[in-house]
């Protein structure tokens, strides 16, 4: 959409296409398109701002030690491991 129809969109009352409250899981998903494209740098890049978005969401901080330690990135997989089991023990396999 150009930003001539988003501005008529908006003048005629209509909602935004994006919501503030989608944004963390729109970059959760951009982390498993990069995952999924083999780029693990992409992947942990893009959890690391759904982790911003959204801090206590688990399995963020999860998949983004995954990416990271697969991205090279160890000494960014640690402490993201370890707030995913604090905000959820027990559901974690590593």
């Amino acid at each position: 959409m150009d930003r001539d129809s988003t501005a008529d969109a908006d003048r005629e009352g209509e909602a935004p296409l994006v919501q503030p409250g989608d944004v963390p899981g729109i970059l959760f998903q951009t982390g498993y398109d990069r995952l999924y494209a083999a780029d693990a740098a992409g992947a942990a890049r893009a959890f690391r701002l759904a982790c911003a978005a959204d801090p206590a969401a688990p399995e963020a901080w999860g998949v983004l030690a995954d990416s990271a330690r697969e991205a090279g990135e160890p000494a960014a997989a640690l402490p993201a491991c370890g707030r995913a089991v604090a905000l959820d023990p027990g559901v974690w396999s590593w």
